[in-house]
């Protein structure tokens, strides 16, 4: 329900302007038009109010004689504002899209640096599930980091986890108090409370489950390597830590694969099918860190 105000305001004015060495004076009109659209929405069977708000806008025609013919008429000037008014309101009361752009805070600490970069390549590529899985577990070695408490909390807005994303902006807010963490908080309010109003009128947004099992931990902040030489090429991992024990498999070179562990100078890695085997330091290169 709601009410439309129409305003209109002509104001004359005598102007005055010179050509060829004569000074004439002219009758001219400036038209203002303002429109107000107040709306409230009401829950239709317990006549709760779910929400109000207005909006307004205004358009303007100026024209002097002999053209003051060409004054808009109020009712052209009324259609052109009341156009943009309704698209503001329907976005009020509809779901819709709007394009946010989120910008990631960089982690202090040699081990947050080091897994830092993978955890921002996997945002931006919209893995949201392993970027969360490699910052909460940073998060969980040290809580009192407000660049990651901020990230986590992006990642839950960016998924549509309002309510969680504000508890992770308030801690890092609480931690580094500044313009940009106090804007998330309140962005995050206003998304829990539209989030409420939905659900008043019957309309759940189902919230995202992070897959952070221990596997998917694992697998989200392990450091990988490259066989060194060419695809033509094998290298031969082995069932121990030692040149001369059993040969597990030869692999091309130049493929990828996860560490497991460290060993002195050899990496025990996984392998297609999931066995595991080691290659020594001198035929890999260790990315990732």
């Amino acid at each position: 329900m709601g009410n439309l105000a129409v305003t209109q305001t002509d104001k004359p004015e005598r102007r005055q302007y010179t050509s060829e060495g004569r000074t004439y004076v002219v009758n001219c009109i400036k038209r203002e038009v303002k429109v107000t659209a107040r709306v409230r929405v009401t829950h239709v069977e317990t006549a709760t109010i779910l929400g109000t708000t207005e909006r307004s806008g205004s358009e303007k025609s100026d024209k002097c004689e002999p053209d003051l013919t060409d004054l808009k008429p109020v009712a052209d000037l009324t259609n052109e504002i009341a156009r943009g008014v309704a698209e503001e309101l329907a976005n009020y009361i509809a779901p819709h899209f709007e394009l946010q752009e989120f910008g990631l805070r960089k982690v202090k600490g040699k081990e947050a640096e080091a897994l830092e970069k993978k955890a921002g390549d996997a945002a931006k590529e919209l893995r949201v599930d392993e970027a969360f899985a490699i910052y909460k577990s940073l998060y969980d070695k040290d809580a009192y980091s407000p660049e990651l408490a901020y990230n986590l909390g992006i990642l839950h807005e960016v998924v549509g986890n309002p309510l969680q994303a504000a508890e992770y902006y308030g801690a890092a807010c609480q931690l580094k108090d500044e313009t940009g963490c106090r804007k998330a908080v309140e962005r995050t309010a206003r998304a829990t409370a539209y989030q409420k109003s939905l659900a008043a009128l019957g309309v759940q947004i189902a919230q995202h489950e992070f897959g952070i099992g221990e596997e998917a931990l694992a697998k989200a902040t392990a450091r990988n390597l490259e066989m060194r030489g060419k695809r033509e090429d094998r290298v031969s991992v082995f069932a121990e830590p030692r040149d001369g024990s059993e040969v597990v498999t030869a692999v091309p070179g130049g493929l990828t694969f996860q560490i497991v562990a460290e060993e002195g100078e050899w990496y025990r890695i996984k392998l297609v099918g999931g066995k595991e085997g080691y290659v020594h330091r001198d035929k890999v290169k260790v990315k990732d860190r």
